[in-house]
C-alpha cells in the first residue's frame, strides 16, 4: 500500500472508514489496518462497533494468531459468527466453558458440526443473553435429537431457528418429553430433515410462541395421529411442509387443532387423492382456517389402471373453479404423464401469491422512492391492479410520474389484453422502456411489432430490451431478417437486447442429410448473419428436431447467455450457429464438459469461466486436450480443476496443469500410473516446471491411493496445504509417517489431511504412531461421519 493512499485514505472520517471495514473480512482488515498508525490501531481496538466473524479455510497455526491477536480480545464485540471449520468449532467451544464471552453475539452459524462439538456449544450458547439467530448445519448421521433438542429449547433469547441434519441421525419418537413449564422464545423454526410425526408433536409443545414453521418431510411413525391436541399454536401464521405417506384423514386433525390462525399454507402431498377433494378443503378452510389468505398446494399422484382423459382432469378443475376459490384468486392446473404401466399426475396452484390491500397501508409509512424501488420488483400490471384505485397518493405514484416501466405481455387473454392496453400501456406509452411479448394469440391479434410500435411515437427513444417468444406458428415473417432490421432501425435505435424465440411444428420443413447432418432447406434464418446483427453482437442459432412425424425448427438467440454453468454434452440434434464468430458466454463461471468431440468447432466462448470439469464421457483417447480445450476457455485464468474421467494419464495431467498455472484447489478421480517410473518421471523438464511453478493448495483423488501415486502427488504438488485421499487400512501407517516425515520437503505446507471412507479403528493407530515417532506436536485427529480428519 502506497503512502499517498494511505494519507488519502485517512482524510475520510471515521464513519465512511467502518463502512469499508464492512466490506472486507475483520481479520484482514485488522492486518492491513492496525499498525499503520495510533489512529487506525484505536479505530479497531477502542470502538465498540459490532464485528462479522467468518472462520473458514484456515490452517491450525493461522488461527491460533488469529486467535491470539484479536479474536480473543474483540468478542465482546462479535455479533455475527460463522464457523464451518469442525475443528476450530471444538477448540473455540471446548476452551472457554468457564468464561463468559460473545456477550454481543447475535447471530451463529456452525456448519460440518458433529454431535460432541454440538452439544458442547449448545451448553455454552444458554449462557448468551443476545443469542436470537442459530443455524446448525450438520448432514452427519451421528446427531442424537433428543439430546440437542433438549439443549436448544433452553436457549433464553432465541427467534430463529434452522436445522439441518443428515436424514439417518437418531430418531426420537415420542421420547422427547412433552414440555408443561419450560417453553423456548422461538418464532421461526425450520426442519431441514426428515422427521416423524410423534417428534414433530413433542417439538412443537416447546415453541408456543411459534409463528412460522417449515418442514423439509413429515413422515407418520408407528402409532395413531392423535385427534385432540393438549397443545395451542395461536400465533402461528406461515407453514410449509411436505407430507410422505400421510393420508388426509391423518393430517386433517393436525390442521384442525392448529391451524385456526393460519394466513399461509404451502403443503406437498402424495398418493391420496383426498387432497384433491375440493368440498373437503373448503369446508376445512372455513371452518378451520378462517384467516387463510394463500393456499398452495402440490400433489403427485399414480393411477395404476386408471384412465386419465381432457375429462377427468376438467371435472377436478370446475371442482376447484367455484366462486369460493375464485373470489379468493386460488387458481390451480394439473399435469399428466404415463410412464411404466401408470398414469402419473400432478395437482398444483398457479397463483398461491397475490398483494393484498390489507398490508398496503403499511406502505404509506413509505418514501416515494422506496415504493418506486418496490414496485420496479412487480410486475406492472400486479402494481396497477393493488395500488392504483387504494387512494390519490398511490394513483399519482403510478400515473405521473415519468420513471421508465416495464410491460410484460404474455400468459394474457385477449380481452384482458385490450383492457390492459386501455388502461395501462397506451396511458404510460410515453415511459415503457422494456417490452417481452410471448403469447401467440395476443401476437396474432395485433398482427406483428410493427403494429404495436406505430402507437407508442416515443417508444423509439426509450427502448432497450425486447424479448418475444412465437411458439408452434408456421409464419416465417416472424424470422424475417430484413424486416425486422428495418423495423429495429426504425422505431428502436436504442435497442440493447434483443431475445427471440421462434418455434415452428411442421410436417412441411424440407430436410436433406448433408455429412451425417440435417439441413434445412426452406428456411430464412441463414440472414440473421449479417453486419447489422454481428456489430449489435446478436447472434442466434436453430435446432432441428423431428418427433411424430413432424419437423420442428427452433430459432433463438444464444447471446446474452446469463447462467453461470454450462455443459457441453454430444448433442442429439445437432444445432446450427448462423454466425462464424464465437458466441461469448459472459455470464458463465463453471463450464463442464461431457463430450471431448463438442470441442471441435464448438461455436461457444467462455471468457470468465475459472471453474472446468471434465465429466465421466469426456475422452477415451484424446492428444489434443490442450489444443481443443483452449479453442473455448482461456486456460491460464482457471482456479479450480475437477476431473472424474478415469483414463487422463499423467502426461496429459502435466501438460494440462503447465498451461493452467493459477489452480489451487484439484479433484480427480483416479489416474492410470501403469508403466510410469517413479524417479523417471521426476526428471523430466515438464514435471518439474510444474512442481515448481504451481500454486495449488487442495488435492482430491479420489481412487485407493497407492505409495507410488502418493509420492507422485507429493513432489507434483509440493505447494498443497489440504489433502483428501483414500487408502488400504494396512497403508495407513507409511503414508502418515511419509507425509507427515520433517526431512520431506514436498510435504512442507501441507496442515490438512483427510481419508475418506476410514474406519474408526484407524484413528487410535494414528494417534499411537503420532505420539510414539513424535510425528507432531500440536494437531487434532478425530472422525467426521465416516472420514478421519488430521489438523495441525
Amino acid at each position: 500500500m502506497k503512502r499517498n493512499g494511505c494519507t488519502n485514505f485517512e482524510e475520510l472520517s471515521n464513519e465512511i472508514i467502518y463502512e469499508v471495514f464492512d466490506f472486507l473480512d475483520t481479520y484482514h482488515a485488522y492486518e492491513i489496518f492496525s499498525n499503520l498508525n495510533i489512529r487506525f490501531r484505536n479505530l479497531f481496538t477502542l470502538s465498540n462497533f459490532p464485528i462479522e466473524i467468518n472462520l473458514s479455510n484456515i490452517s491450525k497455526s493461522s488461527f491460533q494468531q488469529h486467535y491470539e491477536q484479536f479474536f480473543k480480545y474483540n468478542n465482546h464485540r462479535i455479533h455475527s459468527l460463522y464457523i464451518s471449520n469442525p475443528f476450530i468449532i471444538n477448540l473455540i467451544f471446548s476452551s472457554i466453558k468457564n468464561d463468559i464471552l460473545f456477550t454481543q453475539l447475535k447471530i451463529l452459524y456452525l456448519k460440518n458440526i458433529d454431535s460432541d462439538d454440538c452439544n458442547d456449544a449448545l451448553d455454552y450458547l444458554v449462557s448468551l443473553p443476545q443469542l436470537s439467530t442459530l443455524i446448525i448445519a450438520s448432514f452427519k448421521n451421528d446427531c442424537d435429537r433428543i439430546i440437542m433438542y433438549n439443549k436448544l429449547f433452553r436457549l433464553p433469547a432465541l427467534k430463529y431457528c434452522k436445522l439441518s441434519l443428515g436424514d439417518g441421525s437418531a430418531m426420537t419418537d415420542g421420547l422427547l418429553h412433552i414440555a408443561y413449564n419450560n417453553f423456548s422464545p422461538i418464532e421461526h423454526l425450520i426442519i431441514d430433515y426428515n422427521i416423524h410425526f410423534n417428534e414433530l408433536f413433542h417439538i412443537l409443545s416447546y415453541v408456543p410462541h411459534l409463528r412460522r414453521l417449515s418442514i423439509k418431510c413429515l413422515t407418520l411413525s408407528n402409532g395413531q395421529v392423535p385427534h385432540t391436541f393438549s397443545i395451542t399454536l395461536n400465533n402461528l401464521t406461515h407453514v410449509s411442509i411436505k407430507l410422505n405417506h400421510i393420508n388426509f384423514d391423518q393430517f386433517q386433525p393436525f390442521m384442525t387443532n392448529l391451524f385456526r390462525n393460519l394466513q399461509v399454507l404451502s403443503i406437498s402431498t402424495s398418493m391420496d387423492n383426498e387432497y384433491m377433494n375440493a368440498q373437503r378443503w373448503e369446508n376445512l378452510i372455513i371452518t378451520h382456517m378462517p384467516h387463510l389468505r394463500i393456499f398452495d398446494i402440490q400433489h403427485k399422484t399414480s393411477l395404476f389402471g386408471a384412465v386419465i382423459n381432457s375429462k377427468t382432469c376438467q371435472d377436478l378443475m370446475n371442482r376447484f373453479a367455484t366462486l369460493f376459490w375464485t373470489k379468493r384468486k386460488w387458481f390451480f392446473t394439473h399435469q399428466h404423464y404415463y410412464l411404466k404401466r401408470s398414469n402419473h399426475g400432478f395437482f398444483y396452484s398457479i397463483q398461491p401469491y397475490s398483494l393484498l390491500k390489507e398490508f398496503v397501508t403499511c406502505f404509506e409509512n413509505l418514501s416515494n422512492e422506496l415504493i418506486y424501488e418496490i414496485f420496479e420488483l412487480l410486475d406492472f400490471h400486479r402494481v396497477y391492479k393493488a395500488f392504483y384505485s387504494l387512494n390519490a397518493r398511490f394513483y399519482n405514484l403510478i400515473f405521473n410520474s415519468t420513471i421508465p416501466i416495464e410491460v410484460n405481455l404474455s400468459s394474457i387473454s385477449k380481452s384482458t389484453f385490450q383492457r390492459y392496453n386501455k388502461d395501462i400501456i397506451l396511458p404510460n406509452k410515453h415511459r415503457i422502456h422494456s417490452l417481452h411479448l410471448s403469447n401467440p394469440c395476443l401476437y396474432d391479434d395485433i398482427s406483428s411489432p410493427t403494429h404495436i410500435l406505430s402507437q407508442f411515437p416515443h417508444l423509439k427513444t426509450l427502448i432497450q430490451v425486447l424479448h418475444i417468444s412465437i411458439d408452434n406458428n408456421s409464419d416465417q415473417m416472424h424470422i424475417n431478417a430484413n424486416r425486422w432490421e428495418q423495423l429495429i432501425l426504425s422505431h428502436m435505435p436504442n435497442l440493447r437486447i434483443f431475445d427471440i424465440r421462434h418455434e415452428n411444428w411442421s410436417t412441411y420443413i424440407i430436410t436433406i442429410n448433408h455429412n451425417a447432418n440435417r439441413v434445412i432447406l426452406n428456411t430464412r434464418i441463414a440472414n440473421f448473419s449479417s453486419s447489422f446483427w454481428i456489430n449489435r453482437k446478436w447472434f442466434f442459432t436453430h435446432q432441428f428436431i423431428h418427433e411424430w412425424e413432424r419437423n420442428c425448427i427452433i430459432f433463438y438467440s444464444i447471446d446474452p447467455y446469463r447462467r453461470t454453468y454450462y455443459t457441453l454434452c454430444k448433442q442429439i440434434h445437432q444445432s446450427t450457429c448462423l454466425n462464424s464468430k464465437k458466441t461469448h458466454m459472459q455470464s458463465v463461471q463453471h463450464l463442464r464438459i461431457d463430450n471431448a468431440n463438442e470441442l471441435i468447432d464448438c461455436k461457444y466462448y467462455f471468457p470468465n469461466a475459472t471453474t472446468l470439469t471434465l465429466q465421466k464421457n469426456f475422452s477415451k483417447t484424446s492428444n489434443l486436450i490442450i489444443i481443443n480445450l483452449s479453442r473455448v476457455i482461456p486456460l491460464r485464468q482457471l482456479t479450480k480443476l475437477v476431473i472424474e474421467y478415469i483414463t487422463l494419464s499423467l502426461t496429459q495431467l502435466i501438460e494440462l496443469l503447465c498451461c493452467t498455472p493459477h489452480i489451487h484447489t484439484l479433484v480427480f478421480a483416479s489416474m492410470p500410473l501403469d508403466g510410469v517410473n517413479y524417479n523417471s518421471i521426476q526428471e523430466s523438464q515438464s514435471f518439474q516446471t510444474v512442481s515448481s511453478t504451481n500454486t495449488i493448495i487442495n488435492v482430491t483423488f479420489k481412487a485407493e491411493c497407492t505409495f507410488g501415486t502418493l509420492q507422485i502427488l507429493a513432489a507434483l504438488f509440493s505447494q498443497v496445504q489440504h489433502l483428501t485421499i483414500r487408502l488400504h487400512e494396512k497403508d495407513l501407517k507409511s503414508y502418515v509417517r511419509f507425509l507427515l516425515e520433517k526431512t520431506n520437503r514436498n510435504t512442507a505446507h501441507l496442515c490438512s489431511l483427510c481419508v475418506l471412507l476410514a474406519n474408526t479403528s484407524w484413528l487410535t493407530k494414528l494417534k499411537k504412531l503420532i505420539k510414539f515417532e513424535k510425528l507432531l506436536n500440536d494437531y487434532i485427529l478425530k472422525m467426521i461421519d465416516m472420514d478421519l480428519y488430521l489438523w495441525w
